[in-house]
């Protein structure tokens, strides 16, 4: 990270803790994607590979026996560090939200030494305890537990301490006041970011917010990016610091605060388009998922992408959309530079509505506390409507689907279940991260139904594989669906 030099007496390169005689280097690593979804000029974020390479070489030569990176660049990305960059003792790893039950352990292409890596799943719901032996410079782990958060889990005191300073710091700024210790609001549920799994994917963290940006722009609908938000809202009492923690995105130096608020006007020919680009990726990748306010509409996750939405659903506060009409549209400000990598080509008459998003947001919760949006009934996945039975002669699917395994992390077996609306030929197959095929499930004839199937974590040859990150394919045809599971040791 580079470019802000007023961040330099809070953000060391690394550290250097001594237990006995035992010497612990320590570093952090965020994903490079910030630069580009989260405008944090002038910070700049560098390449996480070669500023791990770097900081492992500045700690060996100052004689560290042990080396953790604590990283925020996703569980993908961790694998690929442990696998590329030797050194690596521990990965604590973040930006994915996984909950990591069992350390994996990851072998270096290089070297063959084992980097172990761990996730403690969204902040504030889990703390993660790992203890590990060193001897001779080798890292053994002896312990690990995954504990979930209650008023049962103590404060560590010297965190709680630098937390407490840095809180007081904030708060005698007059822009933001007792942003953390005063409650403005309340949650009568939790209000989480992650798509539903189910048939309607929108959620109510996602119908919460952009209904207040449509309330305070006074516009036909709204969008908000689900990349862009980065927390749940959890029940219970509410400070401004925990909705500030939802839409952190950006930094206005005038207010303080994130990024604005944006209308402008768009056809309805566009709107397809932008819906298309935001379910696109959607079994793979929920960053520009577009949750919406004012509109509703259908799509189907096995068609091919560019050709999920049906343009026939789409409900514009109850009327058909008019691929001719414009319509006034709310969103974050920073997404509007971003509209043209969707494929939208042209908009109008774009205007500020208010300085901050996070503002927006905040007035809306606290005016209509307590909140306990209902969610859910926006946007739907046809295809998951086809799954009515598990039983496989009473099932007749719609269309093909492949569903996310379960237990996801597992260890050594998971369930992965799939749905065929017609009579044909099917390969259920697991891939590695290198897009080798490792074991086929099955390569047979199938009636329509719905089916189930057990990876035991074993490749062609009867090994067990190593733990890390695999993918479950479905091949029906011309259709192919992939998804991705954790195999966690």
């Amino acid at each position: 990270m580079s470019g802000f030099p007023d961040l330099d007496p809070f953000i060391d390169d690394y550290i250097i803790r001594e237990y006995g005689e035992t010497k612990v280097g320590i570093f952090g690593l965020t994903t490079e994607q910030t630069n580009i979804i989260a405008h944090p000029e002038p910070v700049v974020i560098t390449d996480a590979s070669a500023a791990a390479m770097a900081m492992v070489d500045t700690l060996t030569a100052k004689d560290c026996d042990v080396i953790i990176a604590l990283t925020h660049i996703g569980d993908l990305l961790d694998m690929q560090l442990a696998a590329t960059v030797p050194g690596i003792d521990i990965i604590i790893g973040g930006h994915s939200h996984t909950l990591i039950p069992e350390p994996m352990a990851v072998p270096n292409m290089s070297t063959g030494d084992t980097t172990v890596i761990v996730q403690a799943d969204w902040a504030g719901t889990h703390v993660g305890k790992l203890t590990v032996e060193v001897s001779d410079q080798k890292v053994k782990m002896l312990d690990y537990q995954m504990i979930p958060v209650d008023e049962t889990v103590p404060a560590e005191p010297a965190t709680a301490a630098m937390l407490n300073g840095l809180i007081a710091m904030i708060e005698a700024d007059p822009r933001y006041g007792p942003a953390y210790t005063a409650i403005i609001a309340e949650a009568a549920a939790e209000h989480p970011k992650e798509l539903n799994a189910g048939e309607f994917k929108d959620t109510k963290l996602g119908d919460l917010i952009t209904d207040a940006l449509r309330d305070t722009a006074d516009t036909d609908i709204a969008f908000a990016a689900n990349g862009f938000i980065r927390q749940n809202i959890f029940p219970g009492n509410l400070m401004a610091a925990d909705m500030f923690q939802v839409l952190p995105e950006g930094l206005n130096p005038e207010t303080g605060y994130g990024s604005g608020v944006s209308k402008f006007q768009i056809s309805g020919l566009n709107i397809i388009v932008g819906l298309e680009f935001s379910v696109a990726m959607i079994e793979y990748e929920d960053t520009f998922f577009l949750n919406v306010s004012g509109l509703t509409f259908d799509f189907n996750s096995t068609n091919p992408a560019g050709s999920r939405v049906d343009a026939t659903s789409i409900r514009i506060n109850g009327a058909p959309v008019d691929p001719q009409k414009l319509y006034s549209v709310a969103i974050n400000s920073d997404l509007v530079g971003m509209l043209s990598l969707t494929g939208i080509d042209t908009i109008y008459n774009v205007e500020p509505v208010a300085s901050s998003e996070f503002l927006v947001f905040k007035n809306y919760i606290v005016k209509n506390s307590p909140i306990d949006h209902p969610g859910g009934e926006r946007i739907r996945d046809v295809a998951k409507t086809s799954v009515a039975s598990n039983d496989v002669n009473a099932a007749k699917a719609q269309s093909y689907f492949l569903e996310r395994n379960y237990p996801n992390p597992f260890n050594p077996t998971t369930t992965i279940s799939y749905s065929v609306p017609q009579a044909s030929e099917v390969r259920i197959s697991i891939f590695n991260t290198l897009g080798q095929e490792i074991r086929v499930l099955t390569d047979s004839h199938h009636e329509a139904g719905v089916y189930k199937l057990s990876w035991d974590g074993r490749d062609y040859t009867g090994q067990q594989v190593s733990s890390g990150i695999y993918f479950s394919r479905l091949k029906a045809g011309n259709v192919v669906m992939a998804r991705r599971m954790i195999l966690a040791k």
